[in-house]
C-alpha cells in the first residue's frame, strides 16, 4: 500500500443506516485536534471568569455565565468523546458509553451555537425579532438533540465538517463577545438598574 493512497487515511463511505468506520488515523487526528481543546479549556475557564468580572450590570453576568458553560461543554463533551473513540473502537468494546457520548458531542455542538447567539440577541436591540429570534434558535437547538437521538449517523459526513467549523469559530466568537459586548454600552436597551435615579 503507498503512503499517498487515500484508503490509508479514509475508509469507504458509510452505507444507509450505517455508521462511518473512521481508520487509525483519523482516530489519531480527531483525538489529537480535540486535545488541543482540552488544552484551550483551561484558558477558556480563565477567559469567561475575566468576562463575569468585567460585567457592568447582572444581565451582562448571566450572559457570560450561560456562554462560559456551554463553550466549556462544547470542548469538553468532544474531548471526552474522541478519547473514547480511540481508546475503545479499534477493540469494539462500551458501544453504549460511545453512542452516547457521540450523542452529547452532537448535543454539545446545537446547545453551543444557541448559547453564542443568545448574548447578541439580549444585549442589542433588536427589538421583537430578535427576542422571538433567540428563543427559536433555543428552541431549534432541542430540536437538534431530539433529531440526532432518534436518527444518529444519518449525515455523519456533513455533520463532521460542521463540528470542526464550530470549534474553530467558538474562539473567534469568545473575541467578538468580549470585545462588543461586555462593559457600559449606549446602545444596549436594557437600562441599568442599579442607576436608577429616584
Amino acid at each position: 500500500m503507498l503512503i499517498f493512497s487515500p484508503s490509508l487515511y479514509k475508509n469507504r463511505r458509510a452505507t444507509q443506516g450505517e455508521a462511518y468506520e473512521p481508520t487509525t488515523y483519523e482516530h489519531w487526528a480527531n483525538t489529537i485536534s480535540h486535545a488541543v481543546g482540552v488544552i484551550g479549556i483551561v484558558p477558556s475557564v480563565l477567559v469567561f471568569y475575566h468576562m463575569t468580572s468585567i460585567a457592568h450590570r447582572e444581565l451582562q453576568f448571566y450572559l457570560m455565565i450561560i456562554y462560559g458553560l456551554f463553550t466549556t461543554l462544547l470542548f469538553s463533551s468532544s474531548t471526552c468523546y474522541h478519547a473514547c473513540e480511540l481508546k475503545y473502537r479499534q477493540k469494539r468494546e462500551q458501544p453504549k458509553l460511545r453512542y452516547y457520548l457521540h450523542i452529547c458531542d452532537r448535543a454539545a455542538i446545537y446547545l453551543f451555537i444557541a448559547a453564542s447567539y443568545t448574548p447578541w440577541l439580549t444585549l442589542r436591540h433588536c427589538g421583537y425579532p430578535g427576542l422571538n429570534l433567540k428563543w427559536m434558535i433555543w428552541m431549534f437547538a432541542l430540536m437538534g438533540i431530539l433529531y440526532q437521538y432518534n436518527f444518529h449517523e444519518n449525515l455523519s459526513t456533513s455533520l463532521a465538517l460542521f463540528e470542526k467549523a464550530t470549534k474553530i469559530g467558538a474562539s473567534c466568537h469568545t473575541y467578538a463577545v468580549y470585545s462588543s459586548l461586555l462593559g457600559p454600552d449606549p446602545n444596549n436597551p436594557v437600562p441599568d438598574v442599579s442607576r436608577v435615579e429616584l
